[in-house]
């Protein structure tokens, strides 16, 4: 779903109307409670989809990144950070580089 598409509960609601008439009272309970939950999910998803488009406009690699087909602003981002892939002298470096980073940073 791309940003700016969430679904708000009534959405979500239709998709499972059809089978509301065979729920129990604590069933349909549990069904409104993961409704909830949904929105919440969908909600965060579009403000971090935001911030991350944001954070994008600043960086000028990730600007650049941005603009190429496929690549989504957190995969630009996540590029832009790595920077001359070439640095590395294998693929254990770049991956031992990328868990420094995520337990250090």
């Amino acid at each position: 779903m791309a940003p700016g598409e969430g679904r708000d509960r009534g959405q979500h609601r239709e998709a499972v109307q059809p089978g509301w008439r065979r729920l129990t009272e604590p069933r349909l309970r549990e069904v409104e409670f993961r409704l909830d939950e949904l929105q919440l999910v969908d909600s965060t998803v579009e403000r971090i989809d935001d911030e991350t488009s944001h954070v994008v406009t600043k960086d000028a690699s990730a600007r650049l990144l941005d603009t190429l087909p496929g690549v989504a602003p957190c995969t630009a981002l996540f590029l832009s950070a790595i920077g001359d892939i070439n640095r590395f002298p294998d693929s254990k470096h770049f991956s031992g580089r990328c868990v420094q980073s995520t337990t250090t940073e």
